[in-house]
C-alpha cells in the first residue's frame, strides 16, 4: 500500500503545483496592466543584433527592423559579428550601402567569445535610452518595436519582452511544430499572466528590450550563463524593477522538423534556464512580492517538479510489476490507454513529457557546466527566410 500512497502523491504534486499556479495565473490574464502606457512614447532605440555565420537570414532580418517603421532619427543597429567564416559582415556592409538612412554600426570581434560577450560590447557602444536584443533568425511583426518601446513610458518597466511563436520551412507542418504550437500556447499566457502580477522570470532574446541605464546598473549582461536575457530581465525584477511580456509583441523563430533536432534545441534552452534560476533563486529573500512567488514557483517547476514525475513514473513501474491489488492496477491502465486514445490529451502529455525529461538532462547537464555554445541546427538554415509555415 506505501508504494500506491507514494506514487499517486508524487504525481499529484507533479501535476496539481503546476495546474494550480496556471488557474491561479489566468485570473490576471483579463486585468488591467496597473501601468502607464503611452503609445506615442518614442525613446532613442539601440538594436543589438549578435551573429555567427547568419548569412543565410542578415539582410532579411535587418529589412523586417527597417519594416518597423520606427522614427530614424532615434534608431541604430548594431550588428555585433562574432568572428564568423561566412559572407555576414559583407551582406551587412552591402545592406548599409543601400539603406544611407539607417544607422547602421558593425562591430568585429576577433574571436568567437560567445553571445554574452558580444551584447556587452555592443551594451559600450549603444547610444539608445532603450537597448533591444534582436536574434539574427527570428522576425518580428509589423510594429512589434513600437508596441515594445511604449511600456517604457513607464517609469518602473525596466524590461520587456515579446510572445515567440514557431514556424518552419516549407508548405507542410511537422510534428514538432505541433508539439512546440501546444507548448507555447500554454507558455505564453503564464508569462503575460506573470508579469501582469509583477514580472515574468523568463524572456525571450527573440525581442528583449531594456531600459540601458537599468542595464547598467545591474553590470550588463553576466558572463558565463547562458541565459543571458532572461537572467538580466530576473536580476531587473530583483531591483524592484518590473520585467514584463505584452501579448500584442509577437516574434517568430524557426523550430527544427526531426524530433532529434527538436529535442537537442530544447535542451540547449532548457540548461540556459536552469543556470539562470539556479543562480537567482538564491537572491529570493530581496525579490519584491509579487515577484518572489513567482520566482519561486518558476525554479519549483524548473529545478524540482521534472524529478517528481520521473520517481512517480519508476514507481508506478514498480507498483504495476509488484503491486498484489490487481483492480487497481487494471483500473490504472486503462485510465491511462483511455487518455492517450484522445488527440488533443496526448499531444498535451507528449508536449509536457518531453519539456520535463528535457529539464532533467538540463539540471544534470546545465549545474555542472558554464555557458553552453549556441550551434547551428542546420534543419532550420538555409539561403532565405521566405516559405515559412507558422
Amino acid at each position: 500500500m506505501l508504494l500506491e500512497i507514494a506514487w499517486l502523491t508524487l504525481a499529484a504534486i507533479h501535476f496539481g503545483v503546476p495546474l494550480t499556479y496556471y488557474a491561479y495565473l489566468k485570473s490576471y490574464l483579463d486585468k488591467p496592466w496597473n501601468l502607464k502606457i503611452d503609445d506615442g512614447y518614442a525613446p532613442t532605440v539601440s538594436i543589438v543584433i549578435p551573429t555567427y555565420d547568419e548569412e543565410a537570414f542578415i539582410e532579411s532580418r535587418l529589412d523586417n527592423i527597417l519594416e518597423q517603421g520606427y522614427p530614424s532619427e532615434r534608431l541604430e543597429i548594431i550588428v555585433v559579428d562574432s568572428a564568423s567564416s561566412d559572407r555576414t559582415v559583407e551582406l551587412a556592409r552591402s545592406w548599409g550601402r543601400e539603406h544611407p538612412d539607417a544607422k547602421l554600426r558593425i562591430l568585429e570581434e576577433p574571436e568567437r567569445r560567445g553571445k554574452t560577450s558580444a551584447l556587452n560590447t555592443a551594451l559600450q557602444h549603444a547610444n539608445g535610452e532603450v537597448v533591444v536584443l534582436a536574434d539574427a533568425d527570428s522576425f518580428w511583426e509589423k510594429n512589434a518595436l513600437k508596441e515594445a518601446v511604449k511600456y517604457f513610458a513607464e517609469p518602473k518597466v525596466g524590461a520587456v519582452t515579446c510572445l515567440k511563436m514557431p514556424m518552419q520551412r516549407g508548405e507542410a507542418k511537422r510534428q514538432t511544430l505541433a508539439v512546440e504550437s501546444t507548448y507555447r500556447s500554454f507558455y505564453n499566457k503564464v508569462r503575460v499572466a506573470e508579469s501582469k502580477i509583477h514580472s515574468t522570470p523568463i524572456f525571450h532574446g527573440e525581442l528583449a528590450a531594456f531600459r540601458k541605464r537599468t542595464l547598467l546598473k545591474i553590470g550588463g549582461f553576466k558572463q558565463g550563463i547562458g541565459a543571458d536575457d532572461s537572467h538580466a530581465a530576473t536580476l531587473i525584477a530583483l531591483e524592484n524593477y518590473r520585467a514584463i511580456m505584452a501579448p500584442e509583441i509577437i516574434a517568430y523563430e524557426l523550430t527544427p522538423r526531426s524530433l532529434k533536432s527538436y529535442i537537442a534545441w530544447k535542451a540547449r534552452r532548457a540548461i540556459h534556464l536552469v543556470q539562470s534560476f539556479w543562480l537567482t533563486v538564491k537572491e529570493i529573500r530581496r525579490a519584491p512580492i509579487g515577484f518572489r512567488r513567482i520566482l519561486l514557483t518558476e525554479a519549483f517547476l524548473h529545478l524540482v517538479n521534472p524529478w517528481l514525475l520521473l520517481v512517480a513514473s519508476l514507481l508506478f513501474i514498480a507498483f504495476i510489476m509488484v503491486s498484489e491489488f490487481l483492480l487497481l492496477k487494471i483500473v490504472a491502465l486503462l485510465t491511462l490507454t483511455f487518455a492517450l486514445t484522445i488527440k488533443r490529451i496526448r499531444r498535451v502529455l507528449t508536449t509536457w513529457v518531453i519539456d520535463q525529461l528535457v529539464l532533467i538532462y538540463a539540471c544534470l547537464k546545465g549545474l555542472r557546466s558554464k555557458e553552453v555554445p549556441w550551434t547551428k541546427i542546420e534543419e532550420v538554415r538555409g539561403p532565405s527566410a521566405c516559405n515559412l509555415t507558422c
